[in-house]
């Protein structure tokens, strides 16, 4: 019992001594303002942002957004990502408008899938089979996945709209 508490001790004293090891270098004012601003952007963490405001980019696996089964529903391409700091006012509206076909796209992709589905469990019924479980994990994740990209879509747009709002507002009135 002694030798596991003198054991324990010993740990902790070492990871304690380690710890004090450890020196902190100061950063140069130039690269101190520099990752200013980039903090500013990353929402005030001292860290960089592995997404950005609309959150996670990466694009969904190939598989997602290609027919299966020959369900022949294709998922339609995001709409083009804007910087808002840069665009002009009438790419800016472009973007809207992209968006806004995207969605009705999108509709189309989820009703095509829900009408696959549908129609395979009819079949199903009628042959007097059950529904392979795997056809619905797979359709609900595209599903999942098409929902998830019209969101990512309209926050996109919506933070461009916002920077290109923000971009003037320092002028004097």
């Amino acid at each position: 019992m002694v030798k596991k508490i003198v054991m324990g001790l010993a740990i902790l004293m070492a990871v304690t001594a380690g710890g004090s090891f450890l020196t902190v270098k100061a950063m140069p004012a130039r690269e101190l303002a520099r990752d200013a601003s980039l903090s500013r952007l990353a929402g005030g963490k001292t860290f960089p942002a592995l997404c950005d405001a609309t959150g996670d980019f990466r694009p969904d696996s190939a598989w997602v957004r290609q027919s299966f089964e020959n369900d022949h529903c294709w998922a339609p391409p995001m709409p083009a990502r804007l910087d808002g700091f840069r665009a002009s006012r009438n790419q800016i509206v472009a973007g809207m408008a992209a968006v806004k076909r995207y969605g009705a796209q999108s509709d189309l992709y989820e009703r095509c899938i829900r009408d696959y589905v549908a129609t395979r469990q009819v079949q199903a019924r009628k042959d007097g089979k059950r529904m392979d479980t795997v056809l619905f994990i797979l359709e609900n994740h595209r599903l999942t996945a098409d929902l998830r990209n019209r969101k990512k879509a309209a926050d996109q747009i919506t933070t461009a709209i916002n920077d290109f709002n923000q971009y003037g507002s320092d002028c004097p009135a």
